[in-house]
């Protein structure tokens, strides 16, 4: 094991165990957004952290994507390598909304504001272009994340429970609104699926470590020149 292979294979292992992490403490959120600002205002620490905890995730999500498609080799190399641009593009596209989301809501939970105020600026979150990023961004991840896991089943170079497991977490969260219970649970098969992947990158042979390709010269039997025999 290089220390090459090992930094690729961290963001596969770590970018869903820190999704569950940030989804563990998401509190239900209510429909208006005085409401929404009241809970914010309750933990903004914590607000901050969870959000901190999903950037950071998408972050190490958009890194994964590369190494996750270079273990499909042959058939489905193609459909992994379409999954992987989009899992890395929705991947940082949610780890730059998130972060703004984060810093909005906090700076909008200040009591020493006019909250009558900052409900109005909250409620402008919907046209920005961070929650426009939001609503591109968990598509593309969700999206590029099947057919990735794809390309690696049909690729047949990796083990086959790793990206069913990948596929049926991710499918089954869809079922959890943010402050269910049930979502970090639903995600869980996804997390086990991810950490056998990230052993795959781990043990994944070097481009140098592969066997060079043989020449059809190479092929051929080495031609020697006959010996010369002295004249007597």
């Amino acid at each position: 094991m290089t220390a090459r292979r090992a930094l690729l294979a961290l963001p596969v292992a770590l970018a869903p165990l820190l999704q569950i992490a940030g989804m563990l403490p998401h509190p239900v959120m209510p429909d208006t957004a005085a409401g929404a600002l009241a809970v914010v205002a309750e933990d903004p620490a914590g607000w901050w952290r969870m959000h901190l905890l999903a950037a950071a995730a998408a972050f190490l999500f958009a890194l994964a994507a590369a190494p996750l498609a270079s273990l499909a080799r042959g058939r489905g190399a193609g459909l992994a390598t379409t999954g992987a641009a989009m899992l890395a593009l929705g991947g940082g596209a949610l780890a730059v909304a998130f972060s703004a989301e984060a810093h909005l809501w906090s700076l909008a939970a200040d009591p020493s504001l006019d909250q009558d105020a900052l409900v109005g600026l909250v409620a402008l979150e919907e046209g920005s272009p961070a929650m426009a990023m939001l609503k591109a961004g968990f598509p593309l991840v969700g999206l590029g994340t099947i057919l990735l896991m794809s390309g690696l089943l049909r690729s047949r170079q990796v083990q086959r429970v790793a990206p069913v497991l990948v596929l049926v977490g991710t499918l089954a969260s869809l079922g959890g609104a943010p402050g269910s219970d049930l979502g970090p649970l639903l995600l869980s098969p996804a997390a086990v699926g991810y950490l056998l992947l990230a052993s795959q990158v781990l043990r994944r042979p070097t481009v140098a470590a592969l066997p060079a390709p043989r020449s059809a010269e190479s092929d051929q039997p080495e031609q020697r020149p006959a010996p010369v025999r002295a004249g007597r």
